[in-house]
This record gives structure tokens, sequence and C-alpha cells, in this order.
């Protein structure tokens, strides 16, 4: 279906659901949608939806899940919306949407999951949001937030789905960040300024399968506990200051060999020396990816054995080992990839 959604909408007092998704609609969301009262959902994803969010959506006090995504909608998100007791999901993700996180989202006390990823949204994330103890996924990444992560958000122990990835946040993570948030099964804050160490606590998380903090000023050794995580399917921590060029410093591979779902292992640009360790050749049967390159890993390769390279269908698809000072077993030549 394609056209604009005429304000007359308002007139039908007794809607409960509109369901337009992944059509061609374009124009503005008419503020008469906030005529309806009994509005329990709300669902325009994948229009061509224009203009600023419908302030007067903030009426619609019984509204239970908003999504708007993938639109072109802009401006600010209206503080207004925090006054939505009820609403369980709010989905603005993908639009041109500007300035920032109202704090009265820390009023939402029934919201479950909220997903702002790609857009324009900036400043600090509102410490507000610790507040909402039944939240289950949040999904900021792809923004221009700056600042530290609240540490009140650390605390909700019902999130499993945590995502602040490529945006300009600093700080640490904090030591008991597993112990906290016991149920994380994704948990991603690549492309960011996080420094200090990868907190052990993770392998606390035993449902994690998905940990994505690459591009960061991470320091010191990986935790050698990781191995607790046998539903780990990536692990990507490239691109970090990670490893201090000494032996031990790949010993955490061998926990990793724990891990029979890991698919994808991304360990490249960073501090890494000392020899791969033989344990590498029992990693998971699945891995598809596993990266090396540019660090100080140095020695000879040895013949590897184990599930990533026994049985018919069972191989790495891509291996990188470029920019390190390797050589085969029964050769003396240094070579730059592998």
């Amino acid at each position: 279906m394609f056209g604009t959604i005429s304000p007359r909408i308002g007139n039908l007092s007794f809607l409960r659901f509109i369901n337009l998704q992944y059509n061609n609609f374009h124009g503005e969301i008419p503020q008469q949608i906030g005529y309806l009262y009994r509005l329990r959902l709300i669902n325009l994803t994948n229009n061509t939806l224009g203009g600023p969010l419908p302030v007067n959506l903030s009426r619609c006090f019984n509204v239970r899940a908003v999504y708007l995504g993938g639109n072109h909608l802009v401006g600010m998100i209206p503080e207004e919306f925090g006054s939505l007791k009820k609403l369980n999901l709010l989905d603005l993700h993908l639009n041109n949407l500007t300035g920032f996180i109202p704090a009265s989202f820390g009023n939402l006390s029934s919201l479950i999951g909220i997903s702002l990823e790609e857009n324009h949204i900036r400043g600090t994330i509102p410490s507000e949001l610790g507040r909402l103890t039944n939240l289950v996924y949040i999904v900021l990444s792809v923004n221009n937030l700056t600042g530290t992560i609240p540490s009140s958000l650390f605390n909700i122990s019902t999130i499993t789905n945590f995502w602040m990835s490529s945006n300009q946040l600093t700080g640490t993570l904090p030591a008991n960040i597993g112990i906290t948030l016991p149920n994380l099964q994704a948990f991603g804050v690549g492309a960011n300024t996080f420094h200090g160490e990868i907190p052990g606590s993770f392998s606390n998380a035993s449902q994690l399968q998905f940990l994505e903090m690459a591009e960061n000023m991470l320091t010191g050794q990986v935790p050698a506990n990781l191995g607790f995580l046998q539903n780990l399917y990536k692990f990507n921590i490239a691109d970090n200051l990670l490893g201090t060029n000494a032996t031990d410093n790949l010993s955490f591979i061998t926990s990793l060999s724990n891990c029979t779902n890991l698919q994808i292992l991304g360990l490249v640009i960073n501090n890494f020396g000392g020899e791969i360790p033989s344990s590498i050749g029992n990693l998971s049967a699945q891995l598809n990816v596993l990266s090396l390159g540019d660090n100080y890993i140095s020695g000879i390769i040895q013949p590897l054995s184990g599930p990533i390279i026994s049985g018919t269908s069972t191989y790495i698809r891509n291996l990188s080992a470029q920019l390190n000072v390797l050589s085969r077993k029964g050769t003396s030549q240094l070579t730059c990839t592998f």
C-alpha cells in the first residue's frame, strides 16, 4: 500500500491496533493519532514516513508497543513520551532523529525493550534509565552518544541484549558485570573508547552468545575463564591494546576450546605476543573466522589437530595471521600471511 495516513484516523475512537508495516506510506504521522485512547499497538515500521514524532502519541495511555523504525522521521524524541506508563516496547531505529534521550524515559516502568540505533542522537545516556527494572533489551548503537554508561544500567539483572556500539562512549566496564547482568545473551560496545581490562566476571553470564568489544582501548590480559561461556558464538576484541607482547598472552585460547559453538574469534590489531598455543586446534568445529593479524606473535606453527581441521565438513573459512613473525614447522621461511 502507499499514500499518506489521513488525519481522520483520529476519528476511529475504538481502534486498538494499527499495523501498516512494510508499505510505502509517506508524509507525516498525523497528530490526531493522539485521539486513539484505546490504542494498544502502532506499527509503521519500514515505510517512508517523515516529519517529527507526533507529540500527541503521548496521550495514548494504553499503548503497549510503538514500532516506528525504518522511516525518515526527524527532530527530537518528545519528553512527553515518558508518560506512557504501560509502554512495553519502543522501537525508533533507523531514522534521522536528533537531540537527546529524554530523562523522562526513566518513568516508563513497564518498558521491556528500547531500540534507538542508527539515528543522530547525541549527549549522555540518562542515569534515569537505571530505573527500568523490567528492561530486557537496550539498543543504542550507531548514534553520537558521549560520556560514560550510567552505572545503574549495569544493575538491571533482566537485561539480555545490551548494545552501545559505534558511539563516542568512554569509561571502564564494571568488574562485576557478569554478576549484575547474569542473563546477558549479547553485549556490544565496539567502536567506542572504553579502556581498562575485560572483566573476568563475564564468565558468570552463562547464556552469553555475542561478546563484541572491538575498536576500543582495552588493555591487560584476556580472562582465562571464558570457556565457561559454552553458548559463545562471536568473541571479537580486535583493534584494542590487549596483551603485553609476552609469551603467555594467548593462553586464554585453551579455555575457549570449551566454547563449542564459537564461530567468530577476532584478535587482530592488539599487543598479543608469544607463540600460538597448540590448543588452537581444539577450538570449536563450528569456527569460521579466526583473525590473529597485526600482533607480536612469533615462533613455529605446529601441525594442527582437533575439531577445527578434522572431519569432512569442518573448516575455517577465514584465517588471518598477517603482520606477525611466524614460520611453518619444517621450514626456516618467515611469513607475513597465513
